[in-house]
């Protein structure tokens, strides 16, 4: 008995042109991937300098609040947008901190027997994206 060989449309393999959209899709595909995989390194490199960021805010904010009302470092002064001398320092090669101390009833909306400390963090290094990261509170005067 002989089996005869069908020639269908059916049997035939795939065509030239066929192959060629499917290495398109694909390429497309894998270009996608790519970027996403490229942004979300971005996000997670921006994440991680924000939480050390707000670390060093934090701490210095904590730091500030241990020492009584009227030591040195309490004392008021400092400055947000521009190094003052005692009132900045480095806590990381990518940052710097600043701090402010305002007092009650010099400085406006401050609530009369507190001083509220402000701490502002600020790119040190070009090209490093960060959002603004300011952290204040009130402390007793007292």
């Amino acid at each position: 008995m002989m089996h005869e060989c069908k020639t269908g449309r059916a049997d035939r393999g795939f065509s030239l042109v066929e192959c060629l959209v499917a290495m398109v899709i694909t390429t497309v595909g894998l270009l996608a991937s790519a970027q996403l995989i490229v942004v979300g390194v971005r996000l997670q490199s921006e994440s991680r300098d924000v939480s050390a960021a707000t670390s060093f805010a934090r701490a210095k904010i904590e730091e500030l609040a241990n020492y009584a009302p009227t030591a040195a470092q309490r004392a008021r002064g400092g400055s947000l947008t521009t190094n003052t001398a005692n009132y900045n320092d480095i806590p990381d090669s990518r940052f710097t901190r600043r701090w402010l101390v305002e007092t009650a009833p010099t400085d406006a909306g401050v609530p009369v027997g507190t001083q509220r400390i402000t701490v502002v963090i600020v790119p040190k290094q070009p090209g490093l994206r960060l959002p603004p990261v300011k952290v204040a509170v009130l402390e007793p005067a007292t």
